[in-house]
Parts: C-alpha cells; structure tokens; sequence
C-alpha cells in the first residue's frame, strides 16, 4: 500500500536505521535529495542529518530534532517545510514524522511530500502584501516590521538605531523610473557637495525630463 502513495516514506527505527522504504522512496533523483543519498536500507536517517547539521545546514538541524522529540514521545507528531535544490529548480517539500508500534517495537514513519505549488504561491501572498504595487518598496506594513524588530535588537544590545528619510519631490511626475533607478538617483544626490548639509532631497527637473 505505500508504494501506491506518491509520497516518499522512509520507516526507520528510534536509533535512526532504515528498515524500510517504499518506490517513490527508491526513486528519488541522488542529486536533489537534502537528506539521503543512495543505499536506502541499513543506512543511519539521524547521522545523516547530524553529518549535514555539522555543516550549518539549518533544516537538517531542525530536521534531526523533530524526529528525536517523536520518537521521545514528547510530541505525537513533527511537519517541517524544506527546501530542495532539484537538477533545474528550487522545490519545496513537507517531512512529517509520525510514531507506531508493531509487535512491541516502537518505528518512525518519516514522509517527505512535494509541496513546490503551494510554497511559490504563499511566497507570492506574502511578497503582495509586504510590498507597495505601484513601486515594488516594502510597504508601511513590512516597514513597521522592521523597525519594530530593530528597535528591539537595539535595546537588547544597547546599540543605537538611526533612522533616515528621503522625500521625492514631483514623484507622480516621473512615472516611468524604476525602483532601482530612484535609488540610484537618491543616492547620487547624497554625495552632491551642496547636499552634504542637512537637506531634503530632490530629483532635479532636468533628470526627471530626461527620464
């Protein structure tokens, strides 16, 4: 029955062996695969991901202790979302860490499900409401975001956190410049020697005719 399942589904015992692995296990591309490699059976699940997390890989840090709370019973089940880089692509997918017992004998059920769609459209929801439409700029929302965050990493750290405004005159004027044209522009103007003063800055006319 797991071999009709388009999921990939690895049966490994609490130490981290492998037992058991179903076909879509078995056929999984060696070189888009974060977690196992080749030689599927007998092979060590939690070294592995221990090997990986000694090399800063995040996921696979998260990864290896997710299993070890369900298999410590402190929680009945673990969902990590995961990136994978494929042959020609970055794609997504979704371990889930399940606990049953057979004949006595506690095993772990780890699956791993693409979920590359899903992902791309929660990225493109969260970029639509983070960002400003007309101009492509973080927005007030991700702005109170940030600063809300950096005014806490300041007092933790007792650092100071300075904050700078750059106002735009005749911005509906030019609506042909890019966003990264407007910082170009912006920061040209910083340097200007009869700007170094304390000053708003502008897009003088002649620029903006010319654009």
């Amino acid at each position: 029955m797991l071999d009709s399942t388009t999921e990939s589904i690895v049966v490994i015992e609490p130490n981290g062996k492998i037992i058991y692995t179903n076909s879509s296990w078995d056929s999984l591309d060696p070189s888009s695969s974060r977690v196992l490699y080749q030689g599927w059976v007998g092979m060590n699940y939690l070294q592995v991901c221990d090997d990986a997390a000694r090399e800063n890989d995040r996921f696979a840090i998260k990864a290896a202790a997710g299993i070890r709370k369900v298999s410590r019973a402190e929680q009945d089940i673990y969902y990590l979302d995961y990136p994978c880089d494929g042959p020609t692509e970055l794609r997504w997918f979704m371990m889930r860490v399940t606990r049953f017992n057979a004949e006595s004998a506690q095993f772990l059920v780890i699956s791993h499900q693409e979920i590359t769609e899903r992902k791309v459209a929660e990225q493109q929801i969260e970029k639509l409401a983070r960002t400003d439409e007309l101009t492509g700029l973080a927005n007030r929302r991700r702005f109170e975001g940030f600063l809300r965050n950096q005014w806490k990493r300041g007092a933790r750290t007792r650092t100071p956190l300075s904050l700078a405004f750059i106002d735009i005159d005749h911005f509906k004027m030019i609506p042909t410049v890019t966003v990264s044209e407007i910082n170009v522009l912006s920061f040209c103007h910083l340097v200007f020697p009869n700007l170094q003063s304390a000053q708003r800055i502008s897009v003088p006319d002649t620029v903006a005719t010319s654009l």
